[in-house]
């Protein structure tokens, strides 16, 4: 909440300056001072008279800097007075940084803000300041000039409060007027579940799967089905989509793999060389040809696996 505060604060902030520069305009001389602070020129400053200057390298800018990261031409300021004192819309054609403020992007149009203000301009950093009597401020008094200053944006926001206010009555009514589409009722067969489960049974599926009821009167039905019947459930599933007024159907059915005729395993030796003992016959190794011809390739403490031609299936214990 604190931050969509001071989010909101500083949008306010930058549109009461704008609203002085558009509504209130009248000029002055105007005079900034510009101190570096940090860089290869730190500790030297200049003072200029002039209502547009531009930061770079480029030997043609107003203010030229020699460090790292300094394009040709980097920041153009234009200067005007106001009742706020000096303001300067900073366009930026490289990125730049400004103390307390959100970073300078190129292609996101100008910045307006009230002097002094501190810039980094690649390695470089700049104080940029103005004197203190400017503008209005030079026929009156700092508290003079404060309150004025605190009129203008109080009923700046006191106007924006009751705007956003009217608006969202305004929503408000428009989302209670938006008109519902009809619903269309359609009666569900309380014997939904009976019916599917006697249809399961005239398929051959009864013994496969369980049919149960599930969120909000759907009809859930789980269950493997071996690949055999596996077509049983496709006709099942037709047959159910034309069926009206039945609950909606939830299924979470699987396929079986292809089962192997094994003899009955009556145990597993798993140290090497592993192997599987049957009750009946001889036992078998890796490698070994069983029932029906399926090689077991693996044995391992889940189960076995085993292959025959380009078909693999698995046996868990």
């Amino acid at each position: 909440m604190i931050a969509d505060l001071n989010t909101h604060l500083t949008w306010l902030r930058r549109f009461a300056l704008q609203q002085t520069v558009t509504r209130l305009p009248f000029g002055d001389a105007i005079s900034v001072e510009i101190a570096v602070e940090g860089g290869l020129m730190a500790g030297t400053s200049t003072c200029l008279t002039t209502e547009s200057l531009v930061i770079g390298s480029g030997p043609d800018c107003d203010v030229q800097l020699f460090d790292e990261d300094v394009a040709e031409q980097h920041l153009r300021l234009q200067l005007r007075t106001s009742l706020f004192g000096t303001l300067a819309e900073i366009t930026p054609m490289q990125a730049a940084e400004i103390e307390d403020e959100e970073p300078l992007v190129p292609g996101e149009g100008s910045r307006l803000l009230r002097l002094p203000l501190v810039l980094s301009v690649g390695q470089a950093k700049l104080r940029i300041s103005a004197p203190e009597s400017t503008g209005l401020a030079r026929s009156f008094n700092k508290r003079t000039f404060a309150m004025m200053g605190l009129v203008v944006v109080l009923a700046v926001g006191l106007f924006l409060s009751v705007n956003q206010i009217v608006r969202a009555a305004q929503i408000q009514s428009i989302a209670l007027t938006v008109a519902q589409p009809p619903v269309d009722k359609v009666s569900v067969r309380p014997d939904g579940p009976e019916v599917a489960q006697a249809k399961l049974d005239e398929f051959g599926l009864a013994q496969d799967l369980v049919v149960q009821t599930g969120e909000q009167g759907s009809l859930f039905i789980a269950g493997t089905v071996p690949s055999a019947r596996w077509t049983n459930w496709t006709a099942f599933r037709s047959w159910y989509d034309q069926q009206a007024g039945m609950p909606t159907l939830v299924s979470s059915v699987t396929m079986a793999p292809k089962l192997v005729e094994l003899r009955p395993i009556a145990s597993v030796q798993l140290h090497e060389p592993a192997t599987v003992f049957f009750a009946v016959g001889q036992p078998a190794k890796i490698g070994d040809v069983i029932d029906e011809g399926w090689t077991l390739t693996e044995i391992d403490a889940e189960g076995l696996t085993l292959t025959r031609s380009n078909e693999t299936t698995r046996i868990r214990f």
